[in-house]
């Protein structure tokens, strides 16, 4: 099945209004037909969707409004694809929109938020509590579009700074919380955007 994130935005509003809830659309890769629609909780899905076997479900953060504490990170049961009544951490609780979110296992993920005035933080916390744990960066001007984990227990940080010297990639242990990076990897002129895992 290939899943689809819909936001509903209006294009043709510079603001980029949102006139519906967002919704997945669920596709057969076979056959190439839409088996359902699931509707979600809150509007403008933003991230990846993300399969997370520990919880056995597919998340995506809905980020609603920006500035505005209306979304979180939704969750939908893979085997009849209803989205949960909740969401699995929301912005309330965070303090933020939640832009790039990853999970470690069933306790433990790791999530970017931006706030009302657009700073940067990184965090830990909770799936299956929905509650906030640890800050590990930030809150910072700097953008950080993305993040991965690794089999090496590690997550890499995409750091976009206006500053060479403090742009790159930051790594964690996903255990430990503990940094192993004492300046960001530098990934050339280009600022990070992406991190994508092949092992």
């Amino acid at each position: 099945m290939v899943y689809v994130a819909l936001r509903h935005l209006d294009v043709r509003q510079p603001q980029l209004p949102q006139v519906a809830r967002g919704e997945v659309a669920v596709i057969d890769a076979t056959t190439d037909r839409i088996v359902t629609v699931i509707e979600l909780l809150g509007t403008n899905p933003a991230s990846e969707l993300q399969f997370s076997p520990t919880l056995n479900r597919i998340l995506v953060s809905s980020v609603g409004e920006p500035a505005v504490l209306d979304g979180g990170i939704e969750a939908i049961a893979p085997e009849t694809n209803p989205a949960d009544s909740q969401f699995v951490i929301s912005e309330m609780t965070v303090g933020g929109d939640i832009t790039a979110f990853a999970t470690a296992s069933r306790t433990k993920g790791f999530a970017v938020v931006r706030d009302v005035n657009a700073a940067n933080t990184l965090i830990t916390f909770d799936p299956s509590s929905g509650q906030p744990l640890t800050q590990l960066i930030g809150p910072l001007n700097a953008f950080l579009p993305h993040l991965a984990i690794n089999t090496r227990n590690e997550v890499y940080v995409a750091v976009a700074d206006t500053q060479p010297a403090t742009s790159g990639l930051r790594i964690f242990d996903t255990v430990t919380d503990t940094e192993s990076t004492t300046t960001p990897l530098n990934v050339g002129q280009l600022l990070p955007a992406f991190i994508l895992f092949i092992e």
